[in-house]
């Protein structure tokens, strides 16, 4: 199955960081990540040249932004780019989402338990600090 990540940015980098490791840990692999960075001035954009570089299992595009077209913009963005590669799904996440590190296993899994039912979208669970479970979102 060919899912592909889209990680959206803005002046966040060590967020960024952050979630790109988690990616790098997911106990099954995906085919990619694109990030969307969306114009960032905070040394981002020189520190996705060096990480598009770096071998990794998974491929890895970087869309730098002309201009700031903020989280939606970036995210038509991503997920236009993302459609060129002809995926199964698209995972789309901010640059502080830090997934656990068996998230994409139990995407595997919920999709494969229902693969017979037409879903088009899929969301997984925010929670706060304190564990119990964020549906701020979900309004």
């Amino acid at each position: 199955m060919n899912v592909d990540v889209v990680i959206v940015t803005y002046n966040r980098l060590e967020k960024l960081k952050h979630t790109l490791n988690c990616y790098d840990k997911q106990s099954v692999p995906f085919r990619s990540i694109i990030v969307v960075d969306n114009h960032s001035t905070d040394g981002t954009q020189e520190f996705l040249k060096e990480w598009a570089g770096e071998t990794a299992p998974y491929a890895k595009y970087v869309r730098a932004l002309p201009e700031n077209c903020g989280g939606s913009g970036g995210f038509y963005e991503g997920q236009k780019f993302a459609l060129t590669l002809n995926p199964d799904w698209i995972y789309v996440a901010d640059d502080d989402a830090y997934a656990e590190p068996d998230m994409m296993e139990r995407f595997y899994d919920f999709q494969k338990k229902h693969s017979d039912e037409k879903i088009a979208a899929i969301c997984g669970a925010v929670y706060c600090v304190d564990g119990s479970l964020n549906v701020n979102h979900r309004s």
